[in-house]
């Protein structure tokens, strides 16, 4: 803030050294505005060193938080634990087609969105186990339409956060870097909506498993188990959060279009 603060007050001195000129005449505001254009070229340096350290600390905040991903996922060494695969006998095929990923890394995806704890996802297990799968059997339909959109919702947050990673892939961020519709006011918008996503993600991942721990605790009486699952099926209170990711991520996808369109 500090650096923006003396970038204003520059451009301030430049811009205000032809405000007293009311009085003048034409030719020395011409002479005025030429003094304000070659301060103004003394700015050019600082003002693309600012912008270049912008560029920095957004690209610093990327990479952190691509090694939290990565760092995540080397510690799932002991194996994902299968729940929706299709070659897993304990759901059946219908519902291994739901949803936007390929049917290997649906497990994987749901475990991630549960923060890799095991214990939640024996608890979620315990909540599918209540369900009617088959969709010929009464309550099936409904059943299964329940199940599919709390597994499709648990989805929803690898899905936006591979596409954040996408959007903010290394060219993308070089194609900012050196892009002429690039301002240090849009760089550090970026950079300020991906600290927001980061935080909506953690707070997510811990409403998620707050959610599933608490309808595994009630599963014995099914409209309380409902209840507790319709904050993640419904339009409840982590639903909104799930829409929040959403609205960040296209946040950013607008930004960085806005500027890599002019770049290319």
């Amino acid at each position: 803030m500090e650096r923006f603060g003396m970038v204003l007050c520059m451009l301030g001195l430049v811009l205000g050294c032809t405000a007293d000129g009311k009085g003048r005449d034409a030719v020395s505001m011409r002479d005025g505005r030429a003094k304000g254009f070659s301060r103004m070229s003394m700015l050019v340096p600082f003002l693309q060193k600012t912008r270049s350290k912008a560029c920095d600390d957004l690209k610093s905040l990327v990479e952190h938080f691509k090694e939290q991903l990565l760092e995540e996922h080397l510690n799932d060494i002991n194996g994902i634990p299968y729940l929706i695969d299709a070659k897993s006998d304990f759901i059946v095929h219908e519902l291994a087609d739901y949803g936007m990923v390929p049917k290997n890394t649906k497990s994987h995806d749901v475990y991630i969105a549960l923060g890799h704890d095991r214990g939640i996802m024996n608890a979620l297990k315990s909540i599918l186990s209540e369900f009617n799968w088959k969709v010929w059997a009464n309550g099936g339909d409904r059943d299964a339409r329940i199940v599919s959109l709390l597994l499709f919702n648990l989805e929803q947050v690898v899905y936006y956060t591979n596409s954040l990673c996408n959007s903010l892939s290394d060219e993308k961020l070089n194609e900012i870097r050196t892009s002429g519709a690039a301002t240090i006011e849009n760089i550090t918008q970026i950079t300020y909506y991906l600290f927001a996503f980061m935080q909506a993600r953690d707070e997510l991942i811990e409403d998620l498993k707050k959610v599933i721990s608490g309808a595994a605790l009630v599963r014995g009486n099914r409209l309380k188990m409902e209840s507790e699952l319709k904050k993640i099926v419904n339009d409840g209170k982590v639903k909104e959060k799930i829409v929040g990711m959403y609205s960040l991520l296209r946040d950013i996808d607008n930004l960085v279009n806005l500027i890599t369109k002019i770049a290319s």
